[in-house]
């Protein structure tokens, strides 16, 4: 019981810390916005603090606020995960702030999908999931020859009482790509349980096509690729994997399928990471009979504080090298005893945790993880926050994160 009060004390501090500098000179008259997590579900209850005004969001992860002087920072604050987020030079007033961190089965609607489906052909096997235009997360499965029942678990936002999508199944042999079926299905908040029967007689034909690329950087321990078929105009989360590939070499060519009526795009994601922790995860995307090259990005490296720093608090400078291109860089601290997890955003190569100066903090030597990720390509905190214009973003991104280190706060 202690614990858990000293947690929710600390917890308490932080969102009070955000405090909005007052050299701008423009007024955002309303500023209205939403948290959302990084699956794209809103968040109900979440404390969004600008200078020292407080508002709790709504079931649609809603805020608003009046008369703000921009820019602006604005912290966020979720109390069952006790993370936290501050974004720093804020100017948009509609903004989409991320809470980060895994945010498990909080926030959403989750069912249990038991598909029947019609025998695989011999020599054959399928892909099947769930699609929608909607923000959803969906499991993925693979179906040999032989198998008739396939159980999927689909998630959505919890202010949704339904979701209307599609199961997608694909299939393939040795000479490539052979069909694909879709079938329309609506979901409902309060059911767990779904038995569905899911008929691949009538079937769209498929062509397959080769897609090229290269990658490959010795430097790294992990050279690794993903391939994955993606709708234009459904959520972020439609995505079909097709493809998992270690870089042994540097060109390795997949077989995908080809001639679809609606738009889409082949994602392929490259993976890459050194020996001490430090990597990038970049996304770029291409049409049958490409060629890709997955370019080598260089992560920022940690300068200050050094490795195992003691008595860190607010005046301890945190400090970065740039890595490559442009792009905002999130700071992310994580304690674990107690349960606390921190993100500063900000396009500077420098900041400062200003509330590691409170007096609980420098009665207790709480011991920290941090890093930085560095997400390309943005030019400033404001493009990172402002509300997608398609639901499916086909513009090349990419995450380079450094290696980890860790400080303690107190002294000794």
């Amino acid at each position: 019981m202690k614990l858990r009060v000293y947690i929710t004390s600390v917890f308490i501090i932080v969102i009070f810390f955000s405090k909005t500098a007052l050299c701008g000179n423009t007024v955002i008259s309303f500023l209205n916005g939403r948290v959302i997590d990084e699956r794209g579900f809103p968040i109900q209850g979440v404390k969004v603090i600008i200078e020292n005004l407080e508002k709790l969001t709504d079931i649609n992860g809603s805020f608003s606020f009046q008369n703000i002087i921009s820019p602006y920072e604005v912290t966020i604050a979720e109390r069952y995960t006790n993370t936290a987020v501050i974004y720093k030079e804020l100017t948009v007033t509609n903004p989409d702030l991320v809470l980060f961190g895994d945010m498990g089965e909080y926030f959403a609607n989750k069912v249990h999908l038991n598909i029947k489906i019609s025998k695989i052909s011999e020599s054959s096997s399928s892909t099947i999931k769930f699609i929608s235009t909607n923000a959803f997360t969906s499991t993925q499965e693979e179906v040999s020859e032989g198998d008739s029942l396939v159980k999927l678990t689909v998630s959505w936002p919890i202010n949704r009482n339904s979701i209307e999508g599609e199961l997608i199944l694909i299939q393939k042999n040795d000479k490539g790509y052979q069909f694909l079926k879709r079938q329309n299905i609506s979901l409902n908040k309060g059911r767990n349980n779904y038995e569905i029967t899911f008929d691949t007689k009538k079937e769209k034909k498929l062509n397959s096509s080769n897609l090229k690329l290269f990658f490959y950087d010795k430097n790294y321990k992990i050279n690794k690729l993903k391939l994955s078929l993606n709708f234009f105009n459904y959520d972020k989360n439609a995505e079909i994997n097709l493809a998992e590939e270690y870089g042994n070499s540097s060109s390795i060519k997949i077989v995908i399928p080809d001639k679809f009526t609606e738009s889409i795009k082949f994602r392929v994601t490259g993976i890459a990471e050194s020996e001490n922790g430090k990597g990038f995860i970049s996304y770029n995307y291409a049409s049958p009979e490409e060629q890709i090259k997955v370019v080598n990005e260089t992560p920022p490296e940690l300068e200050t504080p050094l490795n195992n720093f003691l008595a860190v608090d607010g005046d301890t400078r945190f400090s970065y090298s740039s890595g490559t291109g442009a792009g905002i860089y999130v700071l992310e601290f994580k304690s674990f005893n107690p349960v606390m997890n921190f993100f500063i955003v900000t396009r500077e190569r420098e900041t400062y945790f200003r509330y590691l100066s409170r007096s609980e903090f420098n009665s207790a030597n709480i011991s920290f993880d941090w890093r930085v990720r560095k997400y390309i390509t943005y030019f400033n905190t404001d493009d990172f926050v402002k509300p997608s214009i398609f639901k499916n973003d086909f513009s090349y991104k990419a995450v380079l994160y450094s290696q980890r280190r860790n400080f303690k706060t107190g002294y000794y």
